[in-house]
């Protein structure tokens, strides 16, 4: 997969619908993130001089991309994500709470 960041959608109906899911997929991404987060993000992109959202290869099979920003994943998704009409299906994104430095206050 391409990961040039300054990549932009060319007129092509299928480059427009790419850039619309990975638009949505993004949006959707980046609004589940806490704020804390999202500024810790924010943060590292500053002091690294790297902006923006970086596509990884994330298996070995190549079916799924890692969208990386601020130094962290942001989501893995099904590269077919792109290709079938999935992305009208909706999307559901997780958050995963971060593991605690000891034990001490679980239950």
């Amino acid at each position: 997969m391409d990961t040039d960041q300054h990549a932009q959608p060319d007129d092509s109906d299928d480059d427009a619908l790419f850039w619309a899911r990975f638009q949505h997929i993004t949006n959707a991404a980046m609004a589940a993130l806490t704020e804390a987060d999202a500024a810790e993000r924010v943060a590292w992109c500053q002091s690294t001089g790297r902006h923006g959202i970086e596509v990884e290869e994330a298996d070995s099979t190549g079916q799924f991309v890692r969208l990386v920003w601020g130094g962290k994943t942001l989501a893995v998704i099904a590269r077919d994500l792109f290709d079938d009409d999935a992305y009208f299906e909706g999307i559901d994104l997780i958050s995963v709470p971060a593991a605690p430095d000891d034990l001490s206050g679980l239950t």
